[in-house]
């Protein structure tokens, strides 16, 4: 392949505009165009414009969202004293694919928001607007 395809190790051509850090953590993507429920991943590296998330359970493939495709991702935070547990709320969109070397499925989002989160407050509101629509 040519050098603009990137691979999940990090080689290939350089496409990235912000420093990015690894940040390995557990997290689930959602999007309402393939799939109504969160699928679980792990973030790769994060930076303020984009992410990149492997997704260990290769059978999944076909509920994960395709290029283009707009998606959440919803990452835990580690605990930190004296807060409650948080979560950063991501929403952005998938702008490629990439190559894995253990032949799992690997997604890089374009982020456009990011949100911290009070776990708790965010499971209320997903309950309001679960409400929302039965009524």
């Amino acid at each position: 392949m040519g050098q603009d395809k990137d691979r999940a190790d990090g080689a290939g051509f350089e496409r990235r505009q912000e420093r990015r850090h690894a940040v390995e953590r557990p997290c689930r993507v959602s999007s309402d165009v393939l799939h109504p429920d969160a699928v679980p991943g792990l973030t790769m590296n994060v930076s303020r414009a984009g992410m990149l998330v492997k997704f260990p359970d290769s059978g999944i493939s076909a509920l994960l969202p395709r290029v283009g495709s707009q998606a959440q991702i919803t990452i835990d935070l580690p605990p930190s004293a004296g807060y409650p547990p948080r979560s950063l709320e991501c929403t952005g969109r998938v702008v490629r694919e990439v190559d894995s070397p253990e032949a799992t499925p690997v997604l890089a989002f374009e982020i456009h928001r990011m949100l911290v989160r009070d776990r708790e407050a965010r499971r209320e509101a997903k309950a309001r607007r679960r409400d929302q629509l039965v009524q």
